[in-house]
């Protein structure tokens, strides 16, 4: 009696439970890229008033359709450990950085306007680069 209880119970099991398939669709997924660079102190370029200090980096990965759909960050590590986002204001300069197609420039102001110098050390930089479709 046991036995035919037993296998009433794995039949039922068996016979009723369902395969479910499942498909699942791989879509593409848009990714994300870094570019390190050192800004080296020779490589900055005072502005006439002397308030401004600039530095364009060529970043050939930045095409026009980047430009216009995906997004670009940039930090600098300061202390040479962390990477600070920009813009930032460090040390009462102010740090901020745009783009356009194929470069990248960074610009340092003193915060109170004074004339600066630039940098006399050499700085890491990373560009992060996040490829985007627009959303319509």
């Amino acid at each position: 009696m046991k036995l035919s209880i037993i296998a009433l119970s794995l039949f039922s099991l068996f016979a009723f439970s369902a395969c479910k398939k499942e498909v699942t669709e791989v879509q593409q997924v848009k990714q994300a890229y870094s570019i390190l660079f050192t800004l080296q102190p020779n490589t900055w370029t005072l502005s006439n008033d002397g308030k401004t200090a600039s530095i364009n980096i060529p970043v050939p990965e930045l095409d026009a359709y980047m430009n216009t759909n995906g997004g670009v960050l940039a930090y600098i590590q300061f202390d040479g450990i962390n990477y600070d986002a920009l813009p930032e204001t460090y040390d009462a300069y102010s740090y901020v950085v745009t783009h356009r197609t194929g470069n990248v420039t960074i610009s340092i102001m003193d915060v109170f306007g004074d004339p600066l110098t630039p940098p006399n050390v050499a700085l890491n930089a990373k560009i992060v680069l996040i490829d985007a479709d627009p959303l319509n």
